[in-house]
């Protein structure tokens, strides 16, 4: 995928989370729990906000995270954000180095329009699945975030090393999309082969659902989740913890 695919994602995950955001911010968010709609947005909107001037500023150090302003002004303080980080992102040379968190250093800018696609695009799930309305990620956007989540997955395990009982093999097969993978997982590193090799456990969804389900917002059990092999295998992804 190009920046503007990011680019164009980020504008509309991030304009249907504020609808939600205006028409239902008190609604419980079951996949992130204790959390609001509003919740949700405050965060999306701290995000964006950060990311926008750590960009356009080509920081070399982590900035601080800015303040969440009271309820009535976040959907005005959320659409100047996401209107300000679509305008930086869409203007910076992808090659401009800024500090991102994988790299704790400056890095490539192309980093942040991918991640705030990807941010944006679970968290909008997240407030429309709250008000019962969830639309899937697209596919397309989807896959490409099974590969960066596994780059996630790596860094943390990189930097943790606390994940004893993470071993085993589960193939990945997207039912909407010619996709399929393996990943080998280990307390150490999670590594990623295409196409299935034999895995011990093979979970089958359409392309979102996958992302979904490794982002622990669908489960092994749900109705849109297919298992084959080993459940034992499958069930060890939702216990990694990252703090």
């Amino acid at each position: 995928m190009q920046k503007l695919d990011y680019l164009e994602h980020l504008s509309a995950d991030g304009s249907a989370a504020l609808a939600v955001g205006r028409r239902a911010p008190r609604a419980e968010v079951p996949s992130c729990p204790g959390w609001t709609v509003e919740d949700v947005i405050a965060h999306l909107g701290q995000v964006h906000r950060w990311v926008e001037k750590m960009v356009r500023t080509k920081a070399e150090t982590r900035e601080a995270f800015p303040e969440r302003p009271p309820a009535e002004l976040l959907p005005e303080w959320f659409a100047d954000g996401l209107d300000m980080l679509l305008g930086t992102l869409g203007h910076v040379d992808p090659e401009d180095q800024v500090w991102n968190w994988m790299a704790l250093a400056p890095a490539p800018a192309r980093f942040w329009p991918r991640r705030m696609a990807h941010e944006t695009a679970v968290h909008r799930w997240d407030a429309e699945n709250a008000a019962g309305e969830p639309r899937p990620v697209d596919p397309v956007l989807a896959l490409d975030g099974i590969d960066e989540y596994v780059e996630i997955v790596n860094f943390c395990l990189r930097m943790e090393e606390d994940n004893p009982h993470l071993t085993g093999t589960v193939g990945l097969e997207a039912t909407d999309a010619p996709f399929a993978c393996t990943l080998t997982l280990s307390p150490t590193e999670l590594h990623r082969a295409d196409g299935l090799r034999d895995p011990e456990a093979t979970v089958r969804a359409v392309a979102s659902d996958l992302l979904l389900w490794m982002c622990g917002r669908r489960a092994i059990g749900d109705a849109t989740i297919s298992l084959e092999g080993d459940p034992s295998v499958a069930r060890r992804w939702s216990t990694i913890s990252f703090e």
